[in-house]
């Protein structure tokens, strides 16, 4: 078949949380690891990024196959094409594996994953991890889409009061960001019309929680909230902590990350 005669390779060590949620990755009972293959075509780089959002560089993948590297400059990147390991364009588009290394001492947790960072409020029903890490909206988005959750939804005031809470615990001095007093979270004007949407759809006037900071929306598509618990708009290019919610009746099974107009997140002038 086409799909496997050409494949980047990328290797990124994980805990084994698809064991348990992701349907998408698949356990070689030979070689003690899971894969994961993406169908969707994309350059070296990009396939990457999408695989050291779960796990760590991709020095993983000269150390596991115990080759050099690969120094023609045109063609550096590892490709794998009918089972050999080849010297291939870093900029065509392939299909891509990522890979995630079994760990069976590993603990479930109450929010259906092996990543403390994760924390269950029962005032919501909902598990929350902060990402002190600034990002843009569209990374924020593909982050917590990896974590097999969303970017946080706001859909009461005791929602509000949670992330207000969980954003305390972070003071401005420890983000690194030019916007350390607002995170960003699941809202988003897809067709900069002024009329906004949470990312599961939902009109923002129907999703339990519009209270926005006093003029605004002004200046942005994608959206945040400050420490006081009150919306605000953002230019999507604007790194900005995170917050990503897990609702541990949720699985993913979708195997793309690209859900959203391109336009929404690529605009630069707002």
């Amino acid at each position: 078949m086409e799909i496997l005669q050409h494949i980047i390779l990328i290797f990124a060590i994980y805990y084994v949380e698809a064991k348990y949620i992701n349907v998408d990755y698949q356990y070689d009972e030979d070689a003690k690891v899971w894969l994961k293959l993406h169908r969707v075509k994309t350059t070296w780089h990009r396939a990457r990024k999408m695989c050291n959002l779960e796990g760590i560089p991709l020095k993983i993948l000269m150390d596991h196959l115990g080759v050099g590297p690969l120094e023609n400059s045109d063609h550096s990147c590892g490709v794998l094409e009918d089972g050999l390991l080849v010297s291939g364009s870093c900029w065509e588009n392939h299909p891509y594996i990522c890979y995630k290394r079994d760990n069976d001492g590993l603990e479930l947790t109450s929010c259906g994953t092996f990543d403390k960072d994760y924390v269950l409020d029962k005032r919501t029903g909902s598990c929350y991890k902060f990402h002190i890490e600034a990002k843009p909206w569209v990374e924020a988005y593909k982050t917590c889409f990896v974590e097999q959750a969303y970017l946080a939804i706001i859909n009461n005031n005791d929602e509000a009061q949670v992330l207000k809470e969980i954003f305390a615990k972070h003071p401005s001095s420890t983000i690194k960001s030019g916007q350390p007093d607002v995170m960003s979270i699941g809202i988003v004007d897809w067709e900069q019309n002024k009329r906004w949407y949470t990312i599961h759809g939902e009109r923002l006037e129907d999703s339990g929680y519009s209270s926005w900071e006093k003029g605004e929306p002004n200046n942005g598509y994608c959206g945040n909230v400050n420490r006081e618990g009150f919306l605000n708009d953002n230019p999507c290019y604007k790194e900005c902590a995170f917050v990503c919610e897990k609702d541990v009746r949720f699985m993913q099974t979708n195997a793309t990350t690209d859900l959203m107009p391109r336009e929404s997140y690529t605009i630069k002038s707002m």
